[in-house]
């Protein structure tokens, strides 16, 4: 065997060898019931993989077509890609069409910690699963991801969605000025205040602004219909653009 292939090979079997422990430590019942959870929600194809990003697997959940257009879920520092998919919004876009991906960040769900270089982090993601201008959602913590792909790679992404997400002021001024924007925040949100939202929205002056009243800082669980509603009609849009 040629002493290039080992690497290749050995990332391979990281892989697999992971995926398999994530299966092994799930009990039956528990796979049973996120499946008849699932079903009941109405989602038909819901898929898990892992792929090898800056030498770790990173733990997605897959669904909707393979050609619909692409839309990344990125979560907060107390959440995973499970919260994307009990709350329902992997079924809502799933069912509007897209082909939605929910990632576990670095350190979080299935996701080992490893060595992350944030800054190139979420590129190697997008080119690692082959999506062609993403719809980007970063909530929280995951703007310490986003921001400085939507800055490195500014026609990268073919709208972002920003729920709350932190670093908005090291990067808001150097975002591409006509990036379709959905700001979603809590009207009570103390973590990351709606001043910041106001930074991108001085940057992009057609960006999109809903403050959801009452709610905190991770706003789309307090009003997931208003959540979805706006997500699905923003995510039709942008893409209808790409």
């Amino acid at each position: 065997m040629r002493s290039g292939r080992k690497p290749v090979l050995i990332a391979a079997i990281l892989v697999v060898a992971i995926f398999e422990l994530i299966k092994q430590q799930e009990s039956g019942a528990a796979v049973a019931s996120r499946t008849n959870a699932a079903n009941q929600a109405g989602v038909i194809a819901m898929t898990q993989a892992v792929i090898p990003v800056q030498g770790a697997p990173v733990y997605h959940v897959l669904a909707g077509p393979l050609d619909g257009p692409p839309v990344l879920l990125l979560h907060g520092a107390r959440f995973s890609s499970a919260t994307w998919v009990e709350l329902g919004t992997v079924r809502v876009l799933a069912e509007a069409g897209h082909r939605v991906v929910a990632v576990d960040l670095p350190g979080f769900g299935h996701t080992p910690q490893g060595e992350v270089v944030t800054e190139t982090f979420v590129g190697e993601l997008v080119a690692g699963l082959e999506l062609d201008r993403p719809v980007l959602v970063a909530a929280s913590m995951s703007g310490k991801f986003a921001f400085p792909w939507l800055v490195g790679e500014p026609n990268a992404a073919a709208g972002l969605v920003a729920c709350a997400p932190v670093a908005i002021a090291d990067h808001a001024d150097r975002m591409r000025e006509d990036l379709p924007t959905l700001l979603v925040w809590g009207s009570e949100d103390v973590t990351v205040p709606f001043s910041q939202a106001e930074l991108i929205a001085a940057r992009i002056p057609t960006a999109r602004k809903v403050i959801l009243e009452g709610a905190r800082h991770a706003a789309y669980l307090e009003q997931p219909e208003v959540w979805h509603r706006e997500l699905r009609d923003f995510c039709a849009e942008a893409s209808s653009r790409r």
